[in-house]
């Protein structure tokens, strides 16, 4: 019967055990002659059992134990159940003392995935161990990249709010109102009584326009930047400017109502001496003349911007790169009068007479600078310097002519006025090394984000130009002028192209807003 029940135990029982690893648990009392109303033996409620997977392990010599089960694989994953004994029998004997240097079979680590240990003997069985699967592999990657800090300066103090990036684009516009450096011219027209026919040094005669600086007063003119963020902390932009400033000129006109007697002053070179050309005489001819001085600043720089010192409420840019200046001037002489009847042969006849000298200065030269600015809340501060080293291209352009046209209506053209004669007419130029430094400082106000205004003063210097007075050479030799007296041979012929050079400065004040997108 024993047998019987063993294979009925077998075939219930739903956890086999691994081959040589069994376990025991007391069941119910029972006499040792079955009764003869049932069975002998009772089958308690599997539960499970320590699995031991060691090869160690003292084999069980108790004939009253019997295996439930047996399997043949010790790795896999099961309980081992137990076919519940006598409650007679002894307890089983106690584990042995394993030495210290020898682990115990619970103490060996698993093998093949086994379950080590479960619930002493006597306590309620818990759920089942299930031993947790072991993961894939996973490939080894490369670390994520670790995202850019939302500030990018020190603080915050001076970037966007926090989740705004900060625009790469910015530009800016101004209205700029500055003085240029008075060009000087020499004395053009003069008035006189007849006697004295406007020469130069004779009583009563008056220089009424030259002979000093002429003021061109204010020029009103913008200036426009556009630069764009290198990368998303503003280190590091590119930028351009250009900037002009209107042309502006200065007009002097007078005539015969007013002033009886004009006349044009020179020396004349054959003669040794101060003389004068006549454009209005009461007894000669009616007219006037009239002086246009025009000129016109502009420029440009392409720039590359480098941060080299950032903090809380300051900052510190490095600039090098490119920079064109452009410098056009004139003056412009016009004569315009009629011969009286009385004068023969030419009564009637009338004449137009100019004379124009034109000066443009180009500069082409590397430059290196600095910007730092300070803010303060939303106020700010910044300056600026720069200073730029290279060449100017300057262009002599001189030109004169006479027109005179006679009652009958047929004309005459003559080449050479009065200062631009037939020996200095023509176009000129040469090269000369300049520099050319600037400073500026600009006091603002941050009204958002993105748009800010703000008021600044710049001061520019140009070492080395041409101004259209300066290259107008008033000795002359009276015999290359048309319709005029003549007069002795010269060794040298006048006029000649003197070539003055001079300094150059715009300076005035800005008013600008500035964009950042």
């Amino acid at each position: 019967m024993k047998g019987l029940y063993a294979v009925v135990a077998c075939l219930l029982l739903p956890w086999p055990v691994a081959a040589g690893e069994v376990q025991w648990r007391p069941a119910e009392k029972r006499s040792v002659s079955p009764p003869t109303g049932g069975p002998g033996v009772s089958l308690g409620r599997p539960v499970p059992a320590r699995l031991v997977v060691s090869p160690q392990a003292p084999p069980i010599t108790d004939p009253q134990v019997i295996p439930a089960s047996f399997v043949g694989a010790a790795s896999l994953p099961r309980r081992p159940v137990v076919r519940l004994q006598d409650a007679d029998l002894p307890p089983p004997l106690p584990e042995p003392e394993w030495p210290a240097d020898d682990p115990k079979p619970s103490e060996q680590p698993p093998k093949d995935g086994a379950v080590l240990s479960t619930p002493a003997v006597g306590t309620p069985p818990g759920p089942p161990t299930v031993p947790a699967p072991i993961p894939p592999p996973v490939a080894t990657t490369a670390p994520p990249p670790v995202p850019a800090p939302s500030c990018c300066e020190p603080h915050c103090c001076m970037a966007p709010p926090p989740g705004r990036v900060p625009g790469r684009l910015y530009g800016g516009a101004e209205y700029l109102l500055w003085w240029i450096k008075d060009g000087s011219v020499p004395p053009l027209v003069t008035t006189s009584p007849v006697a004295s026919q406007g020469i130069i040094g004779l009583p009563g005669t008056v220089v009424l326009f030259g002979g000093s600086d002429v003021d061109t007063d204010e020029f009103s003119g913008g200036r426009f930047t556009v630069g764009y963020w290198l990368d998303a902390c503003r280190m590091r932009a590119l930028e351009g400017t250009f900037f002009f400033l209107g042309q502006r000129d200065v007009n002097f006109a007078a005539g015969s109502e007013a002033f009886p007697l004009l006349a044009r002053p020179f020396f004349a070179e054959n003669l040794g001496t101060e003389f004068a050309q006549v454009v209005t005489d009461p007894n000669r001819a009616t007219g006037g003349v009239r002086v246009e001085l025009p000129s016109q600043l502009w420029g440009a720089e392409a720039n590359l911007r480098r941060n080299v010192l950032l903090g809380c409420g300051y900052r510190l840019d490095l600039i090098a790169g490119f920079r064109y200046l452009d410098l056009d001037e004139g003056v412009h002489i016009m004569e315009l009068g009629t011969l009286l009847p009385t004068v023969q042969p030419f009564g009637g006849s009338r004449f137009f007479v100019f004379d124009n000298f034109d000066t443009r200065n180009q500069f082409y030269g590397g430059q290196l600078g600095a910007e730092t600015e300070l803010r303060r809340g939303r106020w700010f501060v910044n300056f600026r310097g720069k200073v730029a080293l290279g060449g100017t291209h300057q262009t002599i352009d001189i030109l004169g002519g006479q027109v005179v046209a006679a009652p009958d209506g047929t004309r005459q053209r003559f080449r050479g006025g009065l200062l631009a004669l037939p020996s200095n007419i023509g176009h000129f130029n040469r090269d000369h090394f300049a520099v050319v430094p600037e400073v500026g400082v600009n006091l603002g106000y941050h009204f958002t984000d993105s748009l800010r205004a703000y008021v600044g003063y710049t001061f520019l210097y140009w070492s080395d130009v041409l101004r259209p007075g300066d290259q107008i050479d008033r000795v002359l030799d009276i015999n290359q002028i048309p319709n005029f007296i003549r007069g002795p041979a010269v060794a040298q012929v006048r006029p000649v192209v003197p070539f003055r050079s001079t300094d150059f400065w715009a300076q005035g004040l800005n008013f600008g807003l500035e964009f950042r997108y």
